[in-house]
């Protein structure tokens, strides 16, 4: 029986076990399809993972064009109109100011209201890491309720490696008892090293027939991200240059009829989108940029040489923070002319005009008990931590009591907060501040080694109370770290340790922080 016929039995078999107390586990076996499904071990307990049933190789879209048609009454349409989200990190839910992908579903059917519009949507990359409930259900979560939104397309982003591609790939392997996204996933310049093509369940763009008006989407991924994605994970793939890739395939668009091209990377270099507008020609044009990763909410244009007409790009904030609209105005031969954009943040009179939509709130219903299971209370913070310094340094306390070391790094990529505040926290904003799968591992160093390693090393904190003048050249130190930052640079940190090696706890890293506030609330 396929997902999507049985989604309201799920939901009544859901209500029983929040009422009865089921375990997760058990919450998981009723959304996914019984033997398909792999269950994730609870972060709570630090136990390792298994990956998600996969087909590999799948050719369930073919090469052909992705195509999709929106029709409607509205017959004098003159305009393109696009709503862009990106870096959701696993924001499902609102929460406070961050804005639930309900709530975005919700102002679009608004804004569709007061336009006699539809709105294309598109998901600009880095969708599923970020919160406990997305890393408990591998994202299927944002899948299923970017489903409910009709969503036309997603990018790949740097994070959506960050379990394995294969497990991302089973969303777009054609089984849908492991979950399927019903809409394409974009990245023209993806190169799996292995075969030297691109895989086939990712597309280089798609083709929507929007009231006559043949809109062309190229996607694509920032060339210079594979530095921010682990060694294990990305060492069988490449990102090419996006400007060769952008004139290939707007080229090919113009050439199948299409009137509007968008180019949609999860990047933002400024350089690269002023490049790409100064090389576009008429023959391989593009009308709109839409961009991802900084987690900066930018508008700006880009004056297309050829005919001067301002390509816009708008990028929204971080988890939902706002969202982004753009609209391409055309002349009667359907070719642009101007074009304008708006972000709506949560106090906004359109936000605040606009109801949660009701197909993605029952969506996002069925993974109310591990939200729920996520608040859970580890302890209480006494002190305010401002900065990745302080709050880095949390992570740091806990993997140096964990392993005994004397000193110990984090890299500020890792940080995902900016602070922490005082009172209670739970297991999901340990999470949320330190949501990557990488392990506390050790190693140990001269303190010769030490300071020469610390010299050359960048991006970096370091426990706060360690004071490198005190460093003796002769004395041997343990160096706690996590695995992400052992692997930088091709593991180039063990020509610093004694013995080239390193030791791993085996324990994630929100883990160990999780378990370092239980035994140790308060923290100062």
């Amino acid at each position: 029986m396929k997902l999507k016929k049985i989604l309201p039995i799920l939901l009544l078999f859901l209500s029983m076990f929040i009422i009865t107390g089921c375990d997760f586990n058990e919450v998981i076996d009723q959304i996914f399809p019984a033997g398909t499904a792999t269950k994730l071990a609870n972060v709570t307990s630090s136990t390792s993972t298994t990956s998600r049933t996969t087909k590999k190789g799948a050719t369930t879209i073919s090469e052909a064009p992705i195509t999709k048609v929106i029709t409607g009454d509205n017959t004098n349409i003159s305009s393109v109109k696009l709503v862009s989200i990106n870096d959701t990190h696993g924001q499902l839910v609102t929460d406070g100011y961050l804005m639930g992908l309900s709530q975005v579903e919700g102002t679009t059917k608004y804004l569709e209201e007061q336009d006699n519009q539809h709105y294309i949507r598109i998901m600009c990359g880095d969708l599923f890491q970020g919160s406990y409930v997305s890393r408990q259900t591998y994202g299927y979560c944002l899948i299923d309720a970017l489903n409910a939104a009709n969503y036309d397309c997603m990018v790949l982003g740097n994070h959506e490696f960050d379990w394995g591609l294969d497990v991302i790939e089973a969303y777009w392997d054609g089984d849908e008892s492991n979950g399927e996204a019903n809409f394409p996933l974009l990245c023209a310049n993806l190169i799996d090293k292995r075969t030297g093509l691109r895989p086939d369940w990712v597309k280089p763009y798609m083709i929507i027939n929007y009231y006559g008006i043949s809109v062309g989407i190229i996607g694509a991924i920032g060339e210079t991200l594979e530095s921010t994605i682990a060694t294990e994970y990305i060492s069988d793939y490449e990102f090419t240059e996006e400007l060769p890739i952008v004139k290939e395939y707007a080229a090919e668009l113009k050439n199948k009829g299409c009137d509007v091209i968008i180019y949609a990377s999860h990047s933002y270099v400024s350089e690269t989108y002023e490049l790409i507008a100064n090389s576009i020609t008429s023959s391989c044009p593009v009308d709109a940029f839409l961009a991802g990763h900084s987690h900066d909410s930018i508008e700006e244009y880009y004056k297309r040489s050829y005919d001067s007409y301002m390509i816009p790009l708008i990028q929204s904030y971080t988890k939902s923070r706002n969202f982004g609209t753009i609209s391409i105005n055309l002349n009667s031969d359907k070719k642009a002319t101007s074009a304008t954009f708006n972000h709506y943040l949560q106090n906004s009179s359109v936000v605040q005009n606009s109801s949660n939509d009701d197909a993605v709130e029952t969506a996002v219903s069925k993974y109310m008990s591990i939200v729920n299971e996520g608040n859970e209370v580890l302890g209480l913070i006494s002190r305010y931590r401002n900065g990745k310094q302080e709050v880095g340094d949390l992570l740091i306390q806990a993997m140096m009591k964990l392993t005994g070391a004397n000193v110990g790094m984090a890299n500020t990529g890792g940080i995902r907060v900016s602070s922490i505040s005082t009172g209670n926290i739970t297991f999901a904003e340990v999470y949320e501040a330190f949501p990557f799968d990488n392990k506390v591992v050790y190693f140990y160093m001269t303190g010769r080694k030490l300071k020469e390693y610390m010299n050359q090393r960048t991006g970096v904190v370091y426990n706060s109370d360690f004071d490198s003048s005190s460093i003796v050249d002769s004395e041997v130190y343990k160096f706690v770290t996590i695995d992400y930052c052992a692997n930088y640079r091709n593991k180039d940190i063990l020509k610093y340790t004694t013995d080239g090696k390193w030791y791993s706890t085996d324990e994630f890293e929100y883990n160990v922080v999780a378990e370092y506030i239980r035994k140790n609330s308060p923290i100062n």
